[in-house]
């Protein structure tokens, strides 16, 4: 993905601090296209465009904030600004700082929406891949322990197709020989489990919504999410505590969210007798 501009930007920005600011230039020029170039591999088209402009705006930052910056061996030191060149530098890191944490995040969410977007289906055959090749090895080494514990937190969470396939799994490979699991372990019933933790979800699918200290409480089912709304930005004190409690934004739905888990529905009422 070519980049408009770029070397004589980047020639700009190395030309203070570089003896061969053309060498830097074109560098930056092939690692930061290539860059791109990977980036957009792993999106939609309808990602692209806006990915993109923000990538060129945060790069063009940086080498912008860089191009201020100088060096004592390049320009010399005749009336040399100690405080210019430390504020030239302090602002060029924090730009590039910007540009790396832009690019995680941004990747980050592309990549949410783009699993959100798969239907469950591919969801649940994706996953069943991955968990396929985590069971098998922890058959081969005999680990009993780990196996029933990764399959029970399946079962609890309702994952009634995927309980059943590492059922399966298992008597498949015990059937060649790899016996570890005796017929009276706890991790036959575990089916039941599921299929009865499904049912409990299904009961109580409709969101509900309360409203306790002025914070509105969202149990968004459709969403897998708990959801919590404030009147306004909450206070340092409070950021903090549902960071704690392990509570994210999303500015998408304007809101501090966590997925929708027993674990989760216990840390927001205790979240919310600290905020009392």
């Amino acid at each position: 993905m070519k980049i408009k501009n770029l070397y004589e930007q980047a020639y700009r920005a190395y030309s203070n601090i570089s003896f061969d600011p053309e060498k830097r230039a074109e560098r930056i020029v092939i690692e930061q296209e290539n860059e791109l170039t990977n980036d957009l591999a792993t999106m939609p088209e309808q990602e692209q465009e806006t990915y993109i402009k923000c990538y060129t705006s945060h790069l063009f930052n940086w080498l912008n904030a860089m191009s201020r910056c100088y060096s004592v061996m390049i320009t010399g030191g005749a009336n040399f600004n100690n405080r210019r060149h430390d504020a030239a530098n302090n602002a060029e890191h924090a730009r590039l700082t910007e540009f790396i944490e832009w690019r995680e995040k941004a990747l980050k969410a592309i990549a949410k929406r783009i699993e959100n977007a798969k239907p469950a289906d591919q969801k649940t055959s994706e996953r069943w891949e991955k968990l396929k090749k985590e069971l098998t090895k922890k058959i081969e080494w005999h680990s009993v322990p780990n196996c029933s514990s990764m399959i029970e937190r399946l079962a609890w969470n309702g994952e009634v197709e995927l309980v059943s396939n590492c059922l399966e799994l298992i008597k498949e490979l015990q059937s060649t020989g790899i016996k570890f699991i005796t017929p009276k372990h706890k991790i036959w019933s575990f089916l039941d489990v599921a299929i009865k933790a499904r049912e409990a979800k299904e009961v109580h699918k409709t969101n509900t919504e309360i409203e306790v200290n002025g914070i509105k409480i969202v149990t968004n089912y459709e969403a897998d999410r708990i959801q919590l709304f404030f009147n306004g930005k909450p206070e340092p004190s409070v950021i903090s505590k549902l960071k704690h409690a392990a509570f994210k934004w999303s500015p998408t739905n304007g809101c501090w969210q966590r997925q929708l888990t027993n674990n989760a529905i216990y840390a927001t009422k205790r979240l919310l007798i600290e905020l009392k």
